[in-house]
């Protein structure tokens, strides 16, 4: 009984899967103990915690570990404005990993900008003190 098994969530199917891979699609919060399934043998629509017999079911879903988030001191300019975060044991589809990438460039902008309007300022100033001085000099 451990493959073919079909989960519904609403009005949405999923499956076959095996159920090793539900297991860990509950672990991870895909799906719950709650939500239907339906196996061969099961003859009606029940929910995932009987067709997969989950008495224990903290002991049956494999334990999700939080992602380890680390912000040092240092990793904070004079500015005040952050430089580096590491994030550990974390598990995302590559399309919200290119989200977030895009989420965190987009939130970057406002330094950015800022950067660049020193360097123009300075770049100003500096071919302004030299164009005085070559007008002074010839």
């Amino acid at each position: 009984m451990t493959d073919s098994i079909y989960v519904r969530k609403g009005t949405e199917q999923f499956g076959p899967y095996n159920q090793e891979t539900l297991l860990t699609l509950i672990g991870d919060g895909h799906f719950s103990p709650s939500d239907l399934a339906w196996h061969e043998t099961s003859g009606d629509w029940k929910p995932l915690s009987q067709i997969l017999d989950l008495k224990k079911p903290a002991a049956a879903v494999p334990a999700r570990t939080s992602p380890a988030v680390t912000l040092s001191t240092s990793a904070i300019s004079s500015t005040g404005l952050v430089t580096e975060v590491v994030i550990t044991g974390v598990q995302m589809k590559f399309a919200d990993m290119v989200l977030l990438i895009f989420k965190i460039w987009l939130a970057s902008i406002p330094a950015m900008l800022l950067i660049w309007a020193i360097m123009m300022l300075v770049m100003f100033f500096v071919s302004a003190l030299f164009g005085s001085l070559f007008l002074l000099h010839h």
